[in-house]
């Protein structure tokens, strides 16, 4: 029993968000359905109903993809387009290549795409945006904007069944703006919305035009219906939970013919009705609710064939889930794999072996020691997925460590046997993280933390007294940080902003913008020393790669050989001076590398592997290693980049007993404890003595006290 629990513990806590979804119009032939997860930074597709994924990044600026909408001649024309960080692109074979769709205002921001019904007819597209609509009638070529009525982006776009006749569609806007267009989108009109209510999604009901039939989810007011265009409302919640939140609606036809309706509601699952009757269902099967989110169940999705294949899918924060039964029953879908790894990090070793850190999917944080041949579990708690690492650089003689989860930013003295939380009463999940080169003497850290969903709580922060207490420095959201290698007397640094490099001559108290780079989401930015300064290269997935040699007064740009890749990240070899290597790492194209004297990257493999982190060993001039985090797992490579091998940390695994990180109060530095003297006695052995007698009188205690208990005595 115990072991169980124990194992229970480190599973994957269930925060695996679908931000946006598609399913195939002919799932019941290809059982295909692409998922975005933003929380990821990834594009997914399965071919087998959900049993299997495999990224589609290829093309993508960022792959943080928030709207996604399929083409209904899917079959045919393999069409999809996607909304991300970067832009607006579309693919004509199912996500195998991915391309910028052109012609867009300047600062575009798409926040929904809906196709007509009769796409393969009228080519007709639609786009909502944070200011209003844009219509193509003629597959995406070329676009017009129209006026909408209300303020605010616009959050879903419905087209009527019959929309090649009538010319119907629904636009939502700031959720309070209902717009009807009844000329295909040329021009709308307000409708009239429930009181007090705020919009999530909508159905037209069939023969839409006849009657104006239609349905309102309508966040913590529920359910609502209108029969006459929305002149008149009526409550339509018969048999919901009261006090959840509707966000969702869909609807179908089941194999008699009758209309069935679903609705997501923010915590109590996916509900089902037919032909307007009373509401039923839940959710039965799901994973469990998560503590990083009040809204769970975002959309329920039946499949086209559903008629005859009573499937629907449901996109939560907790993950997939899928019903075979008409959404009686839940089952979750692991859309991430086993081996996923959100971080890996090198570090110097024991007896020349280096140790590996790794942000692991369902186990947690893992050491891995003995050239990754051997691994540990460390005691981050109940989380069980961190993402961002940060080592002492002097380990493994300071065995400093820090790592977070959604609620603490934690901090280990013990190489991960034990963790405190050094930050208490703020979001702690740690993104990006390191210990100045100087730690020894001067205690600095440095933690850029976020909070998932609330961009406005991410906090750039520096330590001066080992994690005791923080002050914010900074950049608010940073991407990566990078030292200059003189820090320790110069104090200069750098980092990796969503709009640029900047950098601090005063160890993180002052920052300034580097010129000379276009205004993009920087990702990565490496530092080394340099004939007239520091040597720098910026990396971003959308502007390229830039270098500089003048510690970034000025800017070329470096992208000969990655032939359209996109880079996510860069670094110099530790021994650059001597070995001239630097390598870059792209978004799906795997890694690239440069010698001495080179201009021109050339490919170092994992070419189609999905990539998030990559680490360079600090013994590079010796072990020539080099580590890729990735969706498939943690990549290694002892030659440089030459060749490449996949670790399995979970079949060479021991895992420690979990226990609860205090999260209550701020770490302190750790007690200095004597070396051993000759002639005492063996700590370890009467240690282990003690806590045995300790743990038997405490089982015995227990036993007496519920034996008390059941014969009725008093303590």
């Amino acid at each position: 029993m115990l072991a169980a629990l124990v194992f229970a513990a480190v599973l994957h806590a269930p925060h695996d968000p679908v931000n946006c979804w598609a399913i195939s119009p002919d799932f019941g032939q290809d059982r295909t359905i692409f998922v975005g997860q933003n929380a990821f930074g990834m594009l997914l597709r399965s071919r087998d109903g959900g049993q299997s994924w495999q990224t589609i990044q290829a093309g993508l600026d960022t792959a943080y993809v928030h709207a996604l909408a399929i083409s209904p001649d899917y079959v045919a024309d393999g069409t999809l387009y996607a909304a991300e960080a970067g832009g607006l692109f579309r693919t004509s074979n199912a996500g195998d290549q991915w391309e910028r769709v052109q012609g867009l205002p300047d600062g575009t921001g798409v926040t929904t795409i809906a196709f007509s019904p009769d796409h393969a007819n009228d080519r007709t597209i639609a786009l909502g945006t944070g200011t209003g609509m844009l219509f193509s009638r003629d597959g995406g070529a070329s676009w017009t904007g129209t006026t909408l009525p209300g303020k605010g982006a616009v959050n879903a776009i419905v087209f009527e069944d019959g929309y090649a006749g009538t010319g119907y569609v629904l636009a939502l806007r700031g959720g309070a703006t209902a717009a009807l267009s009844r000329n295909g989108g040329r021009d709308f009109d307000e409708l009239a919305l429930p009181p007090g209510a705020r919009v999530t999604s909508a159905l037209l009901g069939s023969g839409f035009g006849l009657r104006g039939a239609m349905t309102l989810a309508c966040g913590a007011q529920g359910v609502w219906a209108s029969d006459d265009f929305g002149e008149s409302w009526e409550p339509d919640a018969t048999g919901l939970p009261a006090g959840d939140e509707a966000l969702h609606l869909s609807s179908t036809r089941n194999a008699q013919g009758r209309v069935v309706q679903f609705v997501s509601l923010a915590r109590g699952g996916v509900y089902r009705r037919m032909n307007g009757g009373a509401w039923e269902g839940g959710r039965a099967g799901m994973r469990a609710l998560s503590d990083q989110s009040k809204q769970h169940h975002f959309a329920a999705q039946a499949t086209g064939d559903f008629a005859t294949e009573p499937i629907v899918y449901a996109a939560t924060f907790e993950g997939l889930h899928v019903s075979r039964d008409g959404a009686e029953s839940w089952a979750h879908l692991p859309v991430l794999p086993t081996r996923f790894t959100r971080n890996v990090v090198l570090a110097a070793g024991r007896a020349g072996a280096g140790d590996l850190l790794v942000a692991s999917y369902g186990e947690g944080l893992l050491l891995g020691s003995e050239g990754g041949t051997r691994w540990e579990t460390l005691d981050t708690g109940r989380w069980a997925f961190p993402d961002g690492i940060a080592l002492s650089p002097d380990w493994p003689d300071d065995p400093s460590l820090l790592v977070g989860t959604p609620s603490a930013l934690l901090l280990s003295r013990d190489g991960g046997k034990t963790f405190t939380n050094c930050h208490p009463g703020a979001p702690g999940f740690l993104h990006v993280g390191a210990f100045a080169p100087d730690f020894a003497d001067t205690g600095t850290i440095y933690a850029h933390t976020l909070e998932f969903g609330n961009e406005a709580a991410n906090d750039f922060l520096r330590s001066d007294d080992r994690g005791k207490s923080w002050t914010r420095t900074g950049p608010r959201t940073i991407h990566d940080l990078a030292f200059a290698p003189d820090f320790a007397q110069s104090g200069r640094m750098y980092v990796a902003t969503p709009g640029n490099v900047s950098v601090s001559h005063d160890r993180g108290r002052s920052w300034s913008a580097l010129g000379g780079l276009p205004t993009a989401m920087m990702y990565g930015v490496a530092a080394t020393a340099g004939p007239r300064g520091d040597r720098l290269l910026a990396v971003s997935p959308m502007a390229g790669v830039y270098a500089s040699e003048d510690g970034g007064a000025s800017w070329t740009s470096a992208d000969d050989g990655l032939d359209g890749a996109r880079a996510t990240a860069a670094a110099y070899s530790p021994d650059h001076e001597t070995d001239g290597s630097s390598f870059l790492l792209t978004q799906s194209q795997g890694v690239f590398a440069r010698g001495p004297g080179e201009t021109r990257w050339r490919s170092r493999g994992l070419a189609g592997e999905y990539a998030l982190r990559m680490s360079i060993s600090p013994d590079f001039a010796h072990d020539r290693t080099l580590a890729v985090a990735a969706y498939a797992g943690v990549f290694i490579s002892r030659d440089a980049g030459e060749t490449w091998s996949l670790l399995d940390p979970v079949a060479n695994l021991v895992r420690r007993p979990v226990t609860e990180p205090d999260l209550t109060r701020p770490a302190r530095a750790a007690p200095a404890v004597p070396p051993e003297q000759p002639g005492q006695p063996d700590r370890g052995g009467l240690n282990l003595t003690v806590l045995l007698i300790g743990a038997l009188i405490a089982v015995l205690a227990v036993i007496t006290a519920i034996a008390s208990r059941r014969s009725g005595a008093k303590p």
